[in-house]
């Protein structure tokens, strides 16, 4: 049986409400307000909450946010009234995890609550983190993602500068809002620079400001990203692009802790942690004398790596359901599952672009979506590359790999494929039922993943 919290709405439409979602095996309670939900909370571990967009007393989304800090994994449908502004639905909606904008049927309110609990699960592996009164959301719940929250955890309230490796795609810069947002620094400001992306003219200036007439075009004096950044972070994403010019001038200014703008005499204290990323290889440009050794050394106080999709494909499926979920609500679509045959090309194929490229694959499935599931056909040509026995379960030509490794991922991928039904993978895999659960035992695997 699932707990539903209802809060605000009025009795008529809980009555319906109520009588329609016990055949779902869900026990719905009402809250005619905040303070109300808020002590009913503490009698009772609730799945789901239901939330009027008119409250007295506490605003809808002061009362969101009370409740995700009492549980992260909380599933919430917030039902927007007609007159509530376009800016206040807006925020409303990002805090949510389904909506629903009135008038609306007892159907359809089932199908948010089903999609909103469906959707508990993949957040039991979301290492959340607030950002202001956004969400930035890490799915995956493998090793190595358990290392990077881990390290995230250490160094978020250390006076250290952070270098942040991986390929593109794989969220070097949410990893760094993740330490400047959850740290002591987090109600400071957090400024980013994709050092790529400004030519090289124009880094220094961007970096360190100028003073009005210090060169053509600078008719008043710019506060650069180093004093912006005072007191909180500086993010410089793309360092390994930086000029050699310029790389002296920032390891003068982590020396001195200093900075000095563009045409300008007088040197500005400036307390700002530097976290930095790169997609490129620094020691293979330190070695071909592009890049300075002693900043190198500077900027990987706290060295953190980012692996690619390739490398986690555990998480694979958790990520394709969480931005189904992201979709469905942004695209107002009412997609519930991913195939199993589009799950095999999704887990088979490399992900060259990483994170990044998984999530534009899947919102255009789900735009292109007309039914309940994510097929394969929904999918881009690129992904469309056929699953065969060099699977993600088998090794590829050439690869040698235990048989412990490829018996764990088989049975976890057959526990996937029937979702839990012990019994059935055991049928499936040709063996016993009683050794199976020996096997999910001894392998420590999730049934329910």
């Amino acid at each position: 049986m699932k707990n539903l919290l209802v809060i605000g709405a009025k009795e008529d439409l809980f009555q319906k409400l109520e009588s329609n979602l016990q055949p779902m095996g869900i026990k719905a309670d009402l809250a005619d307000s905040s303070y109300h939900a808020f002590h009913k909370s503490t009698l009772t571990s609730y799945d789901v909450l239901a939330i009027e967009s008119e409250l007295s007393l506490v605003s809808c989304a002061q009362t969101i946010e009370i409740f995700r800090k009492i549980d992260k994994k909380l599933a919430i449908v917030v039902m927007i009234s007609a007159d509530t502004t376009r800016q206040d639905a807006d925020k409303l909606i990002r805090l949510s995890t389904q909506y629903l904008r009135h008038p609306f049927t007892v159907e359809e309110f089932k199908n948010k609550i089903h999609l909103a609990l469906g959707m508990r699960p993949v957040r039991s592996s979301l290492y959340q983190l607030q950002i202001s009164q956004n969400d930035v959301g890490f799915v995956g719940a493998g090793p190595q993602m358990k290392e990077i929250y881990a390290a995230i955890g250490k160094v978020k309230d250390a006076d250290i500068n952070v270098l942040i490796s991986g390929e593109t795609g794989t969220g070097k810069e949410l990893v760094a809002k993740a330490i400047h947002f959850n740290g002591r620094r987090g109600a400071h400001p957090f400024v980013s620079l994709n050092c790529a992306a400004i030519p090289e003219t124009l880094l220094e200036s961007e970096l360190f400001g100028h003073e009005r007439g210090s060169f053509t075009g600078a008719i008043k004096r710019t506060i650069g990203r180093f004093e912006q950044a005072n007191r909180g972070t500086l993010f410089l994403d793309e360092i390994g692009e930086m000029p050699l010019a310029t790389q002296i001038k920032i390891l003068r200014a982590l020396e001195e802790k200093a900075v000095e703008r563009v045409g300008g005499r007088e040197k500005i204290e400036v307390d700002a942690r530097l976290v930095s990323a790169s997609n490129k290889n620094l020691k293979e440009k330190i070695a071909r004398g592009t890049f300075r050794e002693d900043l190198f050394y500077r900027l990987s106080a706290f060295p953190i790596h980012i692996p690619p999709l390739r490398e986690r494909k555990e998480d694979i499926a958790d990520l394709a359901r969480f931005f189904m979920q992201k979709f469905n609500q942004k695209l107002e679509k009412n997609v519930e599952e991913i195939a199993a045959e589009t799950m095999d090309y999704l887990l088979f194929y490399s992900w060259p672009g990483n994170v990044r490229e998984l999530e534009n694959v899947i919102e255009r499935a789900v735009l292109l979506a007309d039914g309940k599931a994510l097929l394969p056909g929904h999918l881009s040509d690129s992904v469309l590359v056929p699953p065969s026995r060099s699977g993600s379960c088998f090794p590829q030509p050439g690869d040698i790999r235990p048989l412990e490794e490829l018996e764990k991922e088989a049975i976890q991928n057959a526990l996937e494929r029937t979702g839990g039904n012990v019994e059935t993978a055991a049928r499936k895999l040709k063996i016993g039922t009683a050794t199976l659960y020996r096997k999910i035992k001894l392998f420590e695997l999730d049934r329910n993943k």
